[in-house]
């Protein structure tokens, strides 16, 4: 079914939920934070999520469909190298089209300092998402903004203009392979000029989506980690 109103919002809670807690970084003499350099930065984001997994699992039944998380080095891994190559750059506006417990949009905020959005569709996935960026809340620079998060629909173009943006703003949308082909179809018809599709998922292969040509494929794993572990750029128009 249809988010409904209530529940297609956005929010950014201000206390940090009953989670084990993270300590709480205090800056130095010059103002400097500890975990400060991103390899730093990335290790407690995976240390956080590696410690949910085991109390939860890394699989769930939602009321749309089944969530299975993206892997983070694997992710951060792909992302970097788009940096590197010039695809990925610091003015982008990063939208991850199922966002699910928050774990990539914390990945791009916090990690490689983008303008990030997040949309969910299931209510239970979008609170725990809440949760977990304010438990990371204090580990976020002057200048950082804290990623957005939605409830609702990806592909409703509602569910953007209730706050007050749209579809068209974001220039790099990021998926695991949920809804993909819907979503695509949204982008070339909705996206900006020159949009990114990022692509994340266990098909080797890149498909073919009216409207947006493949630009770059990365192979992100290795051996028994190879399994969706393959991320695939298209952009709007070439």
């Amino acid at each position: 079914m249809k988010p409904n109103a209530e529940r297609n919002r956005s929010r950014i809670p201000q206390e940090r939920p009953d989670f084990p807690l993270l300590p709480t970084p205090k800056p130095g003499a010059d103002g400097s934070l500890p975990h400060e350099s991103s390899e730093s930065l990335f290790r407690v984001v995976q240390a956080h999520y590696l410690q949910q997994d085991r109390r939860l699992g890394v699989y769930a039944v939602t009321g749309v469909g089944e969530f299975v998380p993206s892997s983070l080095e694997n992710v951060r891994r792909g992302l970097a190298t788009l940096r590197d190559e010039g695809i990925l750059r610091s003015e982008h506006t990063f939208l991850d089209a199922g966002s699910g417990d928050g774990r990539v949009v914390i990945l791009v905020s916090l990690i490689f300092g983008l303008k990030t959005f997040g949309v969910e569709y299931d209510d239970a996935l979008w609170r725990r998402s809440l949760d977990h960026v304010a438990v990371f809340r204090p580990f976020y620079r002057t200048g950082n903004a804290l990623p957005t998060l939605l409830c609702g629909d990806f592909c409703d173009e509602e569910t953007y203009t209730r706050h007050g943006t749209a579809f068209r703003n974001f220039d790099v949308v990021f998926n695991y392979a949920n809804d993909h082909h819907r979503l695509a179809a949204k982008i070339a018809r909705d996206g900006a000029e020159h949009v990114l599709f990022l692509c994340y998922g266990p098909i080797p292969i890149p498909e073919s989506f009216p409207g947006l040509v493949a630009i770059r494929s990365l192979t992100l794993g290795n051996g028994a980690a190879q399994r969706g572990s393959f991320l695939h750029v298209y952009r709007k128009g070439g």
